[in-house]
């Protein structure tokens, strides 16, 4: 299970992947999420030579895919993204860069856990409103992303928009 909240709401579900059928040797996975999280869009993720991909999100478009992860995930890596798609009915175009810090020790609700964190920033415009994004996320291997902290600033706006995913527990 997941838990997200953010400064006006917790909401607990859980977040199921589930592999799917391979297209032309391409191994894809459908990531699903139940209960408070289940108005995040259902997604299709590849899985190629060079990393993990987001090829389709249910109610959106994204004409091509968008690299998540890159493989090779050493400390000191660090990849930029530059995407556009759209999602429920809004545009979004993302330009962000990500570096990962390290192995760190993580402390979740789920446990404790070693943990690679990666970090990012960039620009996001969503339907035409530009805002300033910071990416904090936590990966455990053979579980994923155990946690994950956002923090989205826009201007004119006195408090920046912060959500918190963390796992509540860990499970088949």
């Amino acid at each position: 299970s997941l838990v997200f909240s953010n400064s006006t709401q917790k909401m607990e579900g859980e977040q199921i992947v589930r592999q799917v059928e391979a297209k032309d040797g391409v191994p894809r996975f459908r990531m699903e999420r139940t209960g408070g999280l289940s108005s995040l869009p259902v997604a299709t993720l590849q899985v190629r030579p060079d990393g993990l991909y987001v090829e389709s999100l249910e109610g959106g478009e994204v004409p091509k895919p968008v690299l998540e992860l890159p493989n090779g995930l050493v400390p000191g890596k660090k990849w930029s993204t530059n995407s556009e798609f759209k999602l429920q009915g809004r545009s979004i175009k993302d330009k962000s860069t990500y570096e990962v810090r390290g192995v760190k020790k993580l402390k979740t609700p789920a446990g404790e856990f070693d943990a690679l964190l990666i970090e990012g920033s960039g620009d996001l415009v969503e339907d035409g409103q530009k805002s300033k994004a910071k990416l904090r996320s936590w990966y455990v291997k053979g579980l994923g992303a155990l946690k994950m902290e956002i923090e989205r600033v826009i201007p004119g706006q006195k408090e920046p928009i912060r959500i918190t995913v963390e796992a509540v527990s860990v499970g088949e």
